[in-house]
């Protein structure tokens, strides 16, 4: 993890945050904003309409208008995501897989190979594994991401 961070947290009052491309992101909490993206705003809107469920669900307003939002992450065939277990915040980390049954999930991939024909990988959200901190899950995200063999959805 980076250690020289850029910009304080507003919710936790730790320089826990790095800036990149007008994006904040803290290693501490998962929690990350950008430019634009304020309350109520058409950006912000629109960012929920496509964002999982927990994403939404435990945002949180920082006193400048500004929302943030837990992050989710994908990298080859691995995430790294938040989700409501019982009414608090937990993260995750699990694999895609090849999804062949046609049942919605809040966290589906659509990959097109081949021409016009379309593979669909879905999150084992079942298998996954449920860590307390972001930077607990952040290590172990990692730790997978080192691990990707021959079956990730790159």
């Amino acid at each position: 993890m980076k250690l020289d961070y850029d910009i304080t947290n507003p919710f936790t009052g730790r320089k826990t945050v790095f800036v990149e491309d007008d994006m904040g992101y803290c290693m501490e909490t998962g929690y990350m904003t950008f430019d634009g993206l304020e309350n109520d705003s058409e950006v912000n809107k629109f960012f929920e309409s496509g964002a999982p469920p927990a994403v939404v669900e435990f945002k949180m307003v920082d006193a400048h208008n500004m929302v943030w939002y837990p992050s989710f992450q994908v990298q080859g065939n691995i995430a790294l995501y938040p989700d409501n277990y019982d009414g608090d915040l937990v993260w995750k980390v699990g694999r895609y897989i090849f999804d062949t049954d046609l049942e919605v999930s809040p966290y589906y991939i659509q990959y097109r190979r081949d021409g016009e024909e379309t593979y669909r990988y879905i999150l084992d959200d079942k298998n996954s594994t449920i860590f307390e901190t972001f930077t607990e899950a952040y290590d172990e995200f990692n730790k997978a991401l080192n691990q990707l063999g021959d079956d990730s959805v790159e």
